[in-house]
């Protein structure tokens, strides 16, 4: 198995990648307009599985709420009921659910800084359910 190699801007769609390496993940692919404050403005969808139609926007519990999210999420669904993809939002609480067949050797891969950023954000939001 190779190792896909890919930059991202936060600990959680790292941590989303890293439970999804089987699939055949677009990040920042996707450009979708929408509209704040009478402005066009560009949202970069977080990943897209165009084998499966999935979109993902990746995103911690708190910033659901802020009113660019909504914005850019309502956008999100207008572009994927057109286009015929299901929409998924992925929190601290998905990404939890699936570490419960995480292994600690499953990060042998990856790079110290990478290594050490990830197992601080599992610390963070108690990813592990033995007290990690």
């Amino acid at each position: 198995n190779t190792v896909k190699e890919i930059n991202v801007r936060s600990s959680f769609e790292a941590l989303f990648i890293f439970q999804n390496l089987d699939k055949e993940l677009q990040y920042e692919k996707l450009r979708i307009e929408y509209i704040k404050c009478g402005k066009k403005r560009t949202y970069l969808v977080d990943f897209v599985d165009y084998e499966n139609k999935i979109a993902y926007e990746i995103k911690p519990t708190s910033c659901i709420k802020s009113e660019e999210n909504i914005l850019k999420i309502n956008a999100l669904k207008k572009w994927c009921d057109t286009n015929g993809f299901e929409c998924k939002y992925i929190t601290e609480k998905e990404l939890k659910n699936n570490m419960k067949s995480f292994s600690i050797d499953s990060l042998k891969y990856m790079d110290n800084d990478n290594k050490e950023r990830l197992l601080k954000l599992l610390k963070r939001y108690n990813f592990f359910t033995d007290g990690g």
